[in-house]
């Protein structure tokens, strides 16, 4: 049961991400393309990996392991990435595409760059 709430866990930021666009008459590029969905697979069975484990003691636990690998992995990622092949427009696009602490408009702290959606 562990195994799953992780893979819920993991499953979190790309289903905020996908609600939070659902009054946009127009789908985002990166529903388009499988490499999302395998990327997506992937980390969602990282999530329920780690919880697995890290041996999860609540539902609670699991899920917030489920939640935090992925975002730690694909945080990493992002930042080689952007070592590597910065952003075309200069802007700093945090973990899994959404912005970061700070947002690029007015490079002040933001709840909504907190939790990386």
């Amino acid at each position: 049961m562990t195994f799953m709430y992780g893979l819920i866990g993991g499953l979190i930021p790309d289903a905020i991400r996908i609600i939070n666009n659902r009054y946009n008459p127009v789908l985002p590029e990166y529903l388009k393309s499988p490499s999302f969905y395998i990327g997506t697979l992937l980390l969602v069975v990282l999530g329920g990996g780690s919880a697995y484990l890290l041996q999860a003691d609540s539902v609670v636990d699991a899920l917030a392991m489920g939640y935090s690998a992925p975002q730690i992995v694909s945080s990493v990622l992002q930042q080689k990435a952007n070592l590597i092949a910065p952003p075309v427009d200069g802007g700093d696009t945090g973990t899994r595409g959404g912005p970061t602490l700070f947002e690029t408009e007015t490079k002040k702290p933001s709840m909504r760059g907190w939790w990386g959606m």
